[in-house]
C-alpha cells in the first residue's frame, strides 16, 4: 500500500517534531522551518498529498505558498495552522486556498482526525470539467465560463460553484457547504459560509449570473 505523503511547514522544531511523531505511522514526511525550504522541496519531490502550513515563518506568511500549490498543484491538500484566529484571517486562509484553518494551540489527536478526514475525502474536483446548461467550469484551472465570456475564480469559488453545478435543482444549505469545503466535524459556522457566498455573488455578476438565497433552505446557483 502506498504511504501518503505529507510536508510540515513550521518553524517550531518542537511542534513539527511533535505532529511528525503523531502522524508518521500514517505517512511518509518531510519538514521544512521556512518559506523558502518549502519551495525548495515543491520544484525537487513528487507533488505532497497533504501539506500542513503555518503562517508566520521567519521569511513570510505561509499562505504565499498556496499560490503556488494552486498553480502547479491541485491535487495537493492544504491544512493552515496559526496562531491568527481572527474570522478575518481565517476567511483569508480560506480564499487563498486552505482546506483547514486550525488555530494554535494544536491539539495533536484534532489535527490527526482533520488530516486522515483530507485524506479519505480527497479533492472534491481534480482536473474536471463541470457543465450545466451554458455554464462550463474547469476546475483544474478555475475558470468560469458562460457564453463565451470567462472569469476567473479562486479555488474555494471554484469548488462551491462546481457543488452548485451538481447539484442544479437543489438548494445547498450553510451546513451542507461547510462541511464539504472547510473543517469536518467541526460544528458549521453559517457567517464563514455567508461572507463567501457575497463575495462570490459580486465577482460573478458580470456574467449575469446570481446564488439565489431562501431562508431555511440554502443557496442555488441561477443563470438566464
Amino acid at each position: 500500500m502506498t504511504r501518503h505523503s505529507l510536508l510540515i511547514v513550521e518553524d517550531n522544531a518542537k511542534l513539527s517534531q511533535s505532529i511528525r511523531s503523531q502522524l508518521r505511522s500514517n505517512f511518509s514526511i518531510l519538514q521544512a522551518p521556512t518559506l523558502r525550504q518549502a519551495f525548495n522541496l515543491l520544484e525537487t519531490q513528487p507533488p505532497f498529498d497533504l501539506i500542513l502550513l503555518d503562517r508566520t515563518l521567519p521569511d513570510g506568511d505561509g499562505l504565499d505558498l498556496i499560490s503556488k500549490l494552486d498553480e502547479f498543484y491541485p491535487q495537493t491538500r492544504i491544512c493552515v495552522l496559526s496562531q491568527r484566529d481572527a474570522l478575518a484571517e481565517k476567511m483569508r486562509g480560506f480564499d487563498q486556498g486552505a482546506d483547514v484553518y486550525l488555530c494554535k494551540p494544536i491539539h495533536l489527536k484534532e489535527l490527526k482526525a482533520q488530516v486522515m478526514a483530507l485524506i479519505r475525502r480527497g479533492r472534491v474536483y481534480h482536473n474536471h470539467v463541470i457543465r450545466c446548461g451554458p455554464i462550463r467550469l474547469d476546475t483544474s484551472t478555475h475558470s468560469l465560463n458562460y457564453k463565451g465570456c470567462e472569469l476567473k475564480l479562486t479555488q474555494r469559488e471554484s469548488v462551491i460553484v462546481g457543488a452548485f453545478l451538481d447539484n442544479p435543482q437543489h438548494f445547498l444549505s450553510s451546513s451542507q457547504l461547510f462541511n464539504l469545503f472547510w473543517e469536518i466535524g467541526h460544528e458549521p459556522n453559517p457567517s464563514l459560509v455567508h461572507v463567501s457566498i457575497q463575495r462570490l455573488r459580486r465577482k460573478i455578476k458580470p456574467l449575469q449570473v446570481t446564488i439565489h438565497s431562501h431562508y431555511g433552505a440554502g443557496y442555488q446557483l441561477r443563470f438566464p
